[in-house]
């Protein structure tokens, strides 16, 4: 959990490559989907595509970020962005 830079927690899901040596690695940053409204980097089907992305050798961040009706509550516009651009610069 990093600090955004609206002040809120921000939730980042880091899949590490195992046993494929120190590194460095490439990395995917991952946004998911729900047009900034719905779902959530923790559903399942977008865990295993990072666990998948992490055995390949490279490390997947994905970012819960902010959305306009989805579990973290209603935020309006830009706050999912925000949290985006906070997990990127972490």
């Amino acid at each position: 959990v990093i600090k955004g830079m609206d002040g809120n927690d921000v939730t980042l899901h880091i899949h590490t490559p195992t046993g494929q040596g120190a590194g460095p690695f490439p990395c995917v940053y991952h946004t998911h989907g729900g047009g900034m409204a719905t779902m959530s980097t923790a559903n399942k089907q977008y865990m295993s595509v990072r666990d998948a992305l992490a055995v390949r050798g490279l490390v997947a961040v994905g970012v819960e970020f902010r959305n306009s009706a989805g579990k973290l509550g209603p935020h309006q516009y830009p706050a999912g962005l925000n949290d985006c651009m906070s997990g990127l610069q972490w």
